[in-house]
């Protein structure tokens, strides 16, 4: 077995027997790297609806948050640790390492909140195997420390990706939307973050489209719209359809970027900005199989898929858990020519897809509501009663 994977045994057996503090909820995310995504949204519900709970949140950067009723440390800090090991409940979206290297949850009630509807496979799924008694070994320590005690799932198609992703059954899923989706239901919302970006790029009154790629496992280049072959067929776009381009790398890719993107008057790097900001100010949403298109879809706005290397995915990279047929929102171009075709076919025409878009609402993401933050609150208070 692995060294880690041993002491992490023992950091979550060892917690079990601590006390747990009445009402003090833990959060993480993206590894510490982050404070955002589904916990954030969470947070910032309790923050305003339940004084009475004490927040904790575990992130790389500490001191750049501020909580009302509650406290933020360094991740893997010591001054951490007595306060996660005494929080009653835990709220993630990649696992307990949003909080610690080690499991230090014992005897905790575990929200595994996740971060997004699954497309391309997640987790176990997305894993090698195990072959060797020692791998096998590995994976059941692995599967042991990573089960937790509520997950959260907007349609019974995501229910089922998590029967084996995470080998689990329905009795720990909670059908309901994703509470970082609640803002994309607001008009209010979509204005605020179309005056964010306008005012980072230095521009308004211009149709937005956002690039959002996810990253790969095996291999680095991915399509940017900043390399330099695609820069005077953008400007000709840009100018002849009064658009304004924003390229966000995900998470995964930006941890191992080694170019640091500056904006400009042709396209507009913000790999920081928070995803719900970007979703909500776009009038079309350019991606792959990253799962931002799902939430996408409940601003019944125009989505294409460039996946100019489907083939190379599916079979050597994570894999996919459905066909480009079952599961594509909108035009699926796969090279540089059909993109730009479909670029400007959704400009000019944006109600092209409609129906399909109305249907996938309805395949996978069919909970999603403004209340979700909620009804996952509600539901945490509950299950942490039982």
């Amino acid at each position: 077995m692995r060294w880690y994977e041993c002491v992490g045994l023992l950091t979550y057996t060892m917690t079990k027997i601590i006390p747990k503090k009445k009402n003090r909820w833990v959060f993480g995310a993206w590894f510490g790297a982050s404070v955002s995504d589904n916990t954030k949204a969470i947070s910032d519900y309790i923050e305003k609806n339940h004084p009475e709970i004490e927040m904790i949140w575990i992130t790389n950067e500490p001191d750049k948050l501020m909580l009302s009723h509650g406290r933020a440390f360094k991740r893997n800090s010591l001054q951490s640790l007595p306060y996660i090991i005494t929080s009653e409940v835990a709220l993630m979206n990649q696992g307990y390492g949003d909080l610690n290297a080690f499991n230090f949850l014992g005897g905790c009630f575990r929200v595994q909140l996740w971060h997004g509807v699954a497309w391309k496979k997640i987790f176990k799924d997305a894993m090698k195997t195990p072959k060797s008694l020692c791998e096998k070994i590995d994976r059941k320590l692995f599967d042991y420390l990573n089960a937790y005690d509520m997950y959260i799932s907007p349609s019974r198609k995501q229910s089922n990706v998590m029967h084996t992703a995470f080998g689990i059954d329905d009795s720990k899923i909670l059908l309901c939307g994703q509470a970082r989706n609640a803002v994309l239901f607001s008009e209010e919302f979509r204005k605020q973050a179309r005056e964010k970006l306008f005012s980072k790029i230095g521009t308004t009154g211009k149709k937005m489209i956002v690039y959002m790629p996810t990253f790969r496992d095996n291999k680095e280049d991915i399509f940017s719209f900043g390399e330099a072959q695609y820069i005077d067929k953008l400007e000709y776009l840009e100018n002849k359809y009064n658009f304004v381009l924003i390229e966000k790398s995900h998470f995964a890719a930006q941890t191992k970027a080694t170019k640091a993107y500056d904006s400009n008057e042709i396209i507009h790097f913000m790999p920081t900005e928070r995803a719900e900001v970007l979703l909500a100010a776009a009038d079309i949403l350019i991606t792959d199989y990253s799962s931002c298109f799902f939430d996408f879809l409940i601003t019944d706005r125009p989505i294409i898929h460039y996946i100019y290397d489907y083939d190379y995915y599916i079979k050597d990279d994570r894999g996919v858990y459905y066909n480009r047929e079952e599961v594509v929102c909108g035009d699926c171009p796969e090279t540089q020519e059909e993109l730009w075709d479909a670029i400007i076919l959704n400009l000019e025409k944006p109600e092209k897809n409609i129906e399909l878009r109305a249907r996938r609402r309805e395949e996978y993401i069919t909970y999603e509501r403004p209340d979700s933050c909620k009804i996952v609150c509600e539901e945490i208070l509950k299950r942490d009663q039982l």
